[in-house]
């Protein structure tokens, strides 16, 4: 077992670990020992874990409610689940639980973000993806208009079980799209070697300790925070596009890729860093390819929550490969693709 103590904007303990033999210690120093807790559920992963996760929150009064994917990532969700709440009699002093992928963890942390004016909040991540990336940080999200996380809240859990044992159960279609954001990891530190790792407690740790580092110095997503971003502003827009059927973490190293390319013209990026880079993000088998012209991307990158103006904050490649923020126009970013 790992733990990782993040202490800005406020204290969130996150613990690692290949079984759930620490959660019911976990959460009842989060939400005391009686009280009712929202789980609010990825309906697969309940649909597998359900039972052993009831059994473990026994002490508490359960009320489950169930999101299915990308597309019930909306307002309406969001509605259902605040009246559930409501109708049950949910107050201050009782709790939110996710307990899925992302999809879970935003609508969850959302949702404990608005009723009353905020509950104390715990992520049990179920997905790769999840695990290494969206279960710290703080940030809830549900898409807009077919736009991918435009309308959402900063709202830190107060704590965070990763079981990396759930990943057994996974598709190898939500393998891949984990290992989308462990690509995003290495390319951030260049650190290739956690790309050959195992999927276990140590590379789960190695993300959040990357991703800690950025959020403790920037929670709010102002400045250095954003390199995080990196692949996002192609990936989201890919994503989007294909109405939501390619999974998330594919669509990030599609991204990757196109910050190369566009790296080759921005900041002069060489063909030998540019070559090693696509080695390096092909490494998991992804396909690189943009499935879409690249005229289709404008438009929703150009609506990307990130935009200020006529600017994106776009994340390319200096010399050696080093991410870079630069402040430029869709007009100027779509340009560089054309070499």
């Amino acid at each position: 077992m790992k733990e990782i103590l993040i202490q800005r904007p406020s204290f969130l303990r996150v613990i690692v670990a290949s079984d759930f033999s620490g959660l019911k210690e976990l959460l009842s120093t989060v939400f005391g020992v009686r009280g009712k807790l929202a789980v609010i559920a990825d309906q697969k992963a309940f649909a597998v874990y359900g039972e052993q996760l009831k059994s473990i929150l026994s002490s508490w009064q359960v009320r489950v409610y169930t999101v299915d994917g990308e597309a019930e990532k909306n307002f309406s969700t969001v509605e259902r689940m605040l009246s559930g709440m409501n109708k049950d009699g949910f107050d201050r002093g009782d709790g939110v639980i996710s307990f899925g992928g992302g999809v879970a963890g935003d609508v969850a942390g959302l949702v404990a973000s608005l009723y009353m004016r905020g509950l104390k909040l715990c992520h049990i991540p179920t997905t790769i993806l999840a695990m290494v990336d969206s279960c710290v940080g703080g940030k809830t999200a549900v898409d807009l208009n077919g736009i991918k996380n435009v309308v959402g809240t900063f709202y830190q859990p107060s704590a965070v079980y990763v079981n990396v044992s759930l990943s057994k159960t996974l598709t190898q279609k939500d393998v891949k799209s984990g290992w989308g954001e462990i690509i995003k990891y290495a390319m951030l530190c260049g650190d290739n070697g956690l790309i050959d790792r195992l999927f276990d407690e140590n590379t789960v740790a190695k993300c959040l300790e990357i991703k800690k580092k950025f959020v403790e110095e920037d929670f709010f997503d102002e400045g250095a925070r954003r390199y995080l971003n990196l692949g996002h502003t192609f990936g989201h827009a890919i994503e989007s596009l294909s109405g939501f059927t390619l999974s998330h973490g594919e669509c990030v190293v599609k991204g990757i890729y196109l910050a190369l390319v566009a790296s080759r013209k921005l900041l002069d990026l060489s063909a030998e860093d540019f070559d090693k880079g696509v080695k390096t993000i092909a490494s998991k088998g992804h396909d690189l390819t943009c499935p879409f012209p690249l005229s289709e991307l404008e438009n929703p990158v150009a609506a990307d929550k990130k935009a200020k103006g006529e600017k994106i904050s776009f994340v390319a490649f200096d010399k050696g490969l080093k991410p870079v923020i630069t402040e430029i126009t869709v007009k100027e970013l779509f340009e560089a693709l054309q070499k």
